[in-house]
């Protein structure tokens, strides 16, 4: 949830408050953030289907559904990607995240190595 939430205020940061405090690696990311999220919402369903305490944004349902057919791909792309934005930026700002997907999908992450 927390990562999510940090997902989610990266969406709102260009647009309002910055995401730790630094304008330019809040927008450069935020253009993705709907895709970051994708693989959380669909773990999230898989793991926890009877709790409603995660609200997903309606638009991204076909996303979440089509998932697991994509996901080794989207994974994949995702870890590599990330890291990339962290290369480029002090703060390292989807660190975190690419923990958590390195956690929740073991096996797409060690392919990579």
């Amino acid at each position: 949830m927390t990562e999510v939430e940090n997902l989610r205020q990266l969406k709102r940061s260009v647009f309002g408050n910055n995401f730790h405090s630094c304008d330019i690696e809040a927008s450069d990311a935020c253009l993705s953030a709907d895709v970051l999220l994708v693989p959380l919402y669909w773990y999230w369903e898989e793991h926890f289907p009877n709790d409603s305490e995660l609200e997903i944004e309606q638009y991204l349902e076909e996303a979440i559904d089509t998932f697991p057919s994509k996901a080794y791909e989207l994974i994949s792309r995702l870890i590599i990607r990330t890291e990339e934005l962290d290369s480029l930026y002090k703060t390292r700002p989807l660190k975190s995240y690419r923990k958590l997907l390195q956690e929740c999908y073991p096996d797409y992450y060690y392919s990579l190595l």
